[in-house]
Formats: C-alpha cells, structure tokens, sequence
C-alpha cells in the first residue's frame, strides 16, 4: 500500500512503540516463569501458609502424600500412623500438613510449595494456594 509520507511515518512509530510494548510483555512473563518477579506475596517463601492454602493444597496434590510428608521431614513409622489412621488421602495429608504447622517454627509458603516440587507436584501446589487466595476457597 502506498501512504503519504507522514502517514507512512507515523506507521512506522506505531510498529516499533507496539513492538517495544510486546516485547516488554514477553520479558515480563520470562521473569514471571523463571520466578525472578513475584506474581504475589502468596509465592515469597516468608509468608505464613494458611488453613485454607493447606486444604486447598491436601485436595489437589493427595496423591503424593507419602513423598510430600517425607520432604516436610516426617519418617516413615509416623507416615504408617496417618495412613493406619485416615482413609481419604486428603483427610491423611491434612493430617500431616497439621502436624507439620505445629512441630515448624514457622510454616511458610515457601517450605510448603519446595516440599510439594520435590515430590514433583510444586505447579499443582501453588495452582491450589493461588485458587484458595483468590477465590476465598
């Protein structure tokens, strides 16, 4: 297509000020990804969990009960007691997500979310704790 001169211009400055914006939104959701920036205060890992983030993690990561509570430093003899004494996988970690809170000096986010990576369900984990923080679970 053939413009004026100054429209032609004015073409131009648009791409590049549309490219620049694009290209500040990809780096932007690079950081994001390679956790550089923070999407909330709910990912630092010095913010305490709460009783709904821990609910809303025990349903959707139930599966790898066992892996996660030997990543939050219980053994295996206490593991056999909560699987003895719960039957529902997520009633089982729950249980040890509170035995957790009470025996850590600080149960945070943080310890929460590396434990849950470990046992290969980190993504599932923080999915949860950003679904329990907005939507009130």
């Amino acid at each position: 297509a053939h413009h004026p001169k100054f429209l032609t211009g004015f073409i131009k400055h648009i791409e590049h000020e549309y490219k620049l914006r694009s290209d500040l939104l990809i780096i932007d959701a690079m950081f994001h990804a390679a956790g550089l920036l923070q999407r909330s205060p709910l990912t630092m890992s010095d913010v305490d969990v709460t009783p709904l983030q821990l609910l809303a993690v025990a349903k959707a990561v139930r599966s790898k009960w066992k892996e996660i509570g030997l990543y939050l430093g219980f053994d295996l003899e206490e593991l056999a007691e909560y699987e003895e004494r719960r039957d529902k996988l997520s009633d089982r970690l729950l249980a040890i997500f509170h035995a957790w809170t009470q025996k850590e000096e600080r149960a945070t986010v943080g310890k929460l979310l590396e434990a849950c990576t470990k046992a290969s369900v980190g993504a599932a984990a923080q999915n949860a704790i950003d679904g329990a923080d907005d939507s009130g679970y």
